[in-house]
């Protein structure tokens, strides 16, 4: 007989099932900005999203490239940032 999931066992469930989705998205992906357009819609349908944006960190210029950001549903665009330390 199956047990009733936790709640934090529902939420971890749900997070892993968001991480393969996005694996799938991100072999698909033609760039980066689509790339984040696909993260912030698959995001936002498991977690609040208000606040989103996607960023890699470049290891040997010691900066981050915020690639896009999504405030309260609206898209702008990213930059380079030197990360405070």
């Amino acid at each position: 007989m199956p047990t009733a999931l936790t709640t934090s066992e529902t939420e971890l469930h749900a997070r892993l099932e968001l991480a393969n989705r996005l694996g799938a998205l991100a072999a698909g992906a033609r760039d980066l900005a689509e790339l984040f357009r696909a993260l912030y819609d698959e995001t936002g349908r498991v977690m609040d999203a208000t606040v989103f944006l996607f960023a890699l960190y470049d290891e040997a210029s010691a900066t981050v490239q915020v690639v896009r950001q999504m405030d309260r549903g609206v898209e702008y665009p990213g930059g380079r940032y030197v990360p405070a330390r």
